[in-house]
């Protein structure tokens, strides 16, 4: 039987859903100057559902606030390693939503995100296959103690449920950490601890997870949202991260920007993970961002 890594090798078009909140959707400033594109990383487009070249940003879940997210750095650390590929990306995310708007019972974003992947791969053509799911959700449901508690059991849930709808039950999953930079004094923070520990355990409740850590990361000055760099970097992470846990590049450290950063992406001992508050960084006095 073909290893999921040589499988995902011999896909000329691999597709990735970007699910999650804003800081998945990304909030970071644009560049005043854009690039020119890479034909070979493509984007589902939010608003009309149709293929495109990708550019930020990428989500239009909420059009004035839109920015730079983690989607476009993580398929370019993908094309170092595959470049003859196509990277496909997905955006679903949507500003705000919590755990509850993803549950795969009634959920209107479980259903939405599920809708909008299985049309993608069908307009993306023969060699197309879902290559795994970008995950970033948490920051609207640390405010209260038994929401933040339950958050792990129910993203577990919607994750396992909406790789299995799509066909995919083994396509990874990879689960973002929330901003260390999250202030627990704030109340919607209070608990925010409680749902990061959860999140780093997801790879004990999911096959085929890993997290992607957010630590050293910056915020864009409301102690909410990612900055530009951070997104970057954080994409880097995910790109890391798919490498390492689909098995294409087992045994080699990439992509994120110092070899410290790199290692705690795709290291083992992250799996582990229960303590977060001992990377809770400290924050001067900033605005208070908005959950959106």
């Amino acid at each position: 039987e073909e290893s999921y890594a040589m499988s995902v090798v011999h896909a000329q078009r691999l597709v990735f859903c970007l699910a999650g909140q804003s800081n998945m959707a990304g909030r970071g400033a644009l560049p005043v100057t854009t690039p020119p594109g890479d034909v070979r990383i493509r984007s589902f487009s939010q608003r009309s559902d149709v293929w495109e070249t990708a550019a930020n940003p990428l989500h239009s879940d909420k059009p004035e606030k839109a920015g730079v997210g983690p989607g476009l750095s993580f398929a370019r650390v993908l094309l170092r390693a595959l470049p003859s590929q196509q990277i496909m990306l997905v955006p679903c995310a949507w500003g705000g939503s919590p755990i509850s708007r993803w549950a795969a019972k009634g959920g209107d974003l479980f259903n939405e995100a599920k809708r909008r992947t299985q049309l993608a791969l069908e307009q993306a053509g023969e060699g197309a296959v879902l290559a795994g799911i970008l995950w970033h959700q948490g920051e609207s449901d640390c405010g209260e103690v038994g929401q933040a508690e339950s958050h792990m059991r129910e993203t577990a849930d919607a994750l396992a449920h909406l790789r299995e709808e799509l066909g995919a039950p083994t396509t990874p999953i990879l689960a973002g950490e929330l901003g260390n930079f999250l202030d627990r004094n704030d109340s919607r923070f209070a608990f925010a601890d409680i749902v990061n520990a959860g999140i780093a355990g997801l790879p004990k409740q999911l096959t085929s997870c890993t997290l992607v850590t957010a630590h050293g990361l910056g915020h864009r000055g409301d102690r909410l949202h990612f900055d530009t760099a951070a997104q970057n970097e954080l994409g880097a992470r995910y790109g890391a991260a798919w490498l390492r846990v689909s098995g294409i590049l087992s045994n080699h450290v990439v992509a994120a920007k110092d070899a410290e950063a790199s290692d705690l992406v795709v290291g083992t001992c992250m799996e582990n993970v229960t303590d977060v508050s001992s990377v809770t960084e400290a924050a001067g006095t900033c605005e208070v961002g908005e959950l959106d």
